[in-house]
């Protein structure tokens, strides 16, 4: 019995992993540290887009930011974007949080939560890829041990060239 419930919910998560495969992400308009708003047109149209969703008062998230400035470091096609979701009280706190480790990927700032809710992002951290016209390549919740790990591989994935059928004519 447990195999045949194991069995449903592996049918039931490639299921869903299949059908946000096309599902465009939010359109938004995010204002960083500095007060300039940006939105996801600004990121589309140069490679995969990584998506992290975080909080000032979340470790797991803390832990997955230096994973977050590894990527965006990197010369992989693979821009990176943090939006925090700290209410508007907090704010100052991730602000300076970013600052204190010196990350350098664009940090947005989401404190109403309409993005997130838009998103349906019920656990933080929760990370979302995206390919370069803003659509949902892979989505999950990140605060895993293994998260950066998972994510690397659907990077690898995604940047992985079709293999293209060969006339045979």
């Amino acid at each position: 019995m447990k195999m045949k419930q194991i069995l449903i919910i592996a049918v039931l998560v490639m299921m869903s992993l299949t059908l946000v495969a096309e599902k465009p992400f939010t359109a938004f308009r995010l204002e960083n540290e500095k007060g300039e708003t940006f939105q996801l047109a600004d990121f589309t149209g140069k490679g995969l887009i990584v998506v992290d969703f975080w909080a000032s008062y979340c470790d797991p998230c803390k832990k997955a930011l230096p994973h977050m400035e590894e990527l965006h470091l990197a010369d992989n096609n693979v821009e990176v974007i943090a939006i925090n979701i700290d209410t508007p009280r907090l704010k100052r706190k991730a602000m300076a949080y970013i600052k204190s480790q010196k990350f350098t990927f664009p940090t947005l700032y989401d404190s109403d939560g309409k993005v997130a809710d838009k998103m349906r992002v019920t656990e933080i951290p929760y990370t979302f890829l995206l390919d370069n016209e803003g659509k949902i390549l892979f989505e999950f919740s990140s605060g895993k041990a293994d998260a950066h790990e998972v994510l690397q591989t659907e990077i690898a994935r995604a940047l992985k060239p079709k293999v293209q059928e060969k006339d045979t004519e």
